[in-house]
């Protein structure tokens, strides 16, 4: 990291609620990025908290954790959520939004009422804390808790459904070829 990109991230953090500058300090920003159109930015900040705008502008689109996990339109994976919440009384397609993916095939979503959610493609499951029959609100406003929708790397490993140990941490991650 070069003297130029510290101070850069200095006055970018500013900008950013106290969530992402901490993960900012501690992932780095994402790369490959692609910046948002004002279209992309118009659209999702209707449904995406704006403390997740705020990065979102600043970097865009891009992969983080060495190519794990990618930040993503969610307008992409609209065709892909209509048939996954097709028949589902609790979570609609047009109130869940695709923030992200990683290579294993896991979707982090936000929802306009229940906030986080993850469906996992390989496995065919939705997980939702919200919809737990023990679930307690969170008293955290939903700028706050839109900070977990940038993947931490400890939860993008593949592990096999007897909980063995991950793919990365055997095999190592995959380089470009």
């Amino acid at each position: 990291i070069n003297n130029d990109y510290k101070i850069k991230t200095v006055r970018v953090m500013s900008n950013l609620d106290e969530n992402f500058k901490h993960l900012l300090k501690k992932f780095g920003p994402p790369r490959n990025r692609v910046p948002l159109t004002a279209d992309q930015y118009k659209t999702m900040s209707n449904y995406i908290p704006a403390s997740y705008m705020a990065y979102m502008q600043e970097f865009g689109f891009g992969s983080l954790h060495n190519g794990l996990f990618w930040l993503c339109d969610p307008e992409r994976f609209r065709p892909l959520l209509a048939l996954i919440f097709k028949a589902d009384t609790e979570l609609y397609h047009d109130s869940v939004h695709v923030t992200g993916y990683s290579v294993f095939g896991e979707l982090t979503c936000w929802s306009d009422k229940y906030f986080e959610l993850t469906i996992d493609l390989v496995l065919g499951q939705v997980f939702c804390p919200a919809l737990l029959p023990d679930f307690t609100p969170p008293l955290a406003s939903p700028d706050h808790m839109a900070f977990g929708l940038i993947a931490k790397p400890e939860f993008i490993d593949y592990f096999d459904i007897n909980g063995g140990t991950g793919v990365c941490t055997v095999f190592g991650h995959a380089r470009p070829a």
